[in-house]
């Protein structure tokens, strides 16, 4: 389907054409909405960086939880899409954080290469 204006269709109708593969409308919602992965980046990054975690894991991630969030809306709960793709990536992120904090990874992190 040929969209002319993003602005005219919802975000709704456009979780419809995504879930039907239409590549424009994935491309409207990632531009529409890819801002919350670089806002959620930010706002954790302090903690990302004593973690020593990969900048590129963490934005592979939250890709992955945004992707999640856009198979997964339901237009039947009380959410708008920007809210439940906020949680789905703070999700995302919450469980690679729990992973590098384990005491395996720990003692990773703290050994020194002889």
């Amino acid at each position: 389907m040929q969209i002319v204006n993003k602005n005219d269709i919802s975000d709704y109708e456009l979780i419809e054409l995504y879930n039907e593969n239409d590549e424009e409308a994935k491309n409207i919602l990632y531009d529409k909405y890819g801002y919350i992965i670089n806002l959620i980046l930010k706002k954790h990054r302090v903690q990302y960086n004593k973690l020593k975690i990969d900048e590129q894991e963490l934005f592979s991630e939250a890709t992955l939880g945004f992707t999640d969030a856009l198979n997964n809306f339901r237009d039947d709960r009380e959410t708008s899409l920007p809210t439940f793709i906020t949680l789905c990536v703070e999700r995302k992120l919450y469980s690679l954080t729990k992973k590098y904090m384990t005491k395996k990874h720990k003692i990773d992190m703290e050994s020194v290469s002889l």
